[in-house]
């Protein structure tokens, strides 16, 4: 079964390189054709530029917007982490320990 998958994969692959030579001779005997290959090669590298441009500010906008909500669940940049452990209070020391704040 293996095989057989294989060998069609196979097929494939070598009807895709023989169409590939057979677009490389007509457009080395045509012009037109070589002027048309071109186009689409601009066009597509335009469309890739576009595209990578958009991955960019996509992930800039994920990572300032990920900063900004960290900012507004904590109050401000510098506060401490939500898993940081409260601070005890002096109310459970007897009165003779406390030093008086002067």
């Amino acid at each position: 079964m293996v095989l057989h998958s294989r060998r069609r994969e196979d097929y494939c692959m070598w009807l895709l390189a023989q169409l590939a030579g057979l677009i490389v001779i007509v457009s080395m005997l045509i012009p037109d054709v070589r002027q048309t290959l071109f186009s689409i090669g601009v066009i597509a590298m335009v469309f890739l530029g576009i595209v990578v441009l958009c991955v960019v500010v996509f992930a800039l906008d994920r990572a300032a917007t990920r900063e900004h909500d960290l900012k507004v669940m904590t109050g401000h940049a510098f506060a401490p982490s939500i898993g940081a452990p409260a601070q005890k209070s002096n109310e459970a020391e007897p009165e003779a320990e406390r030093t008086p704040s002067q």
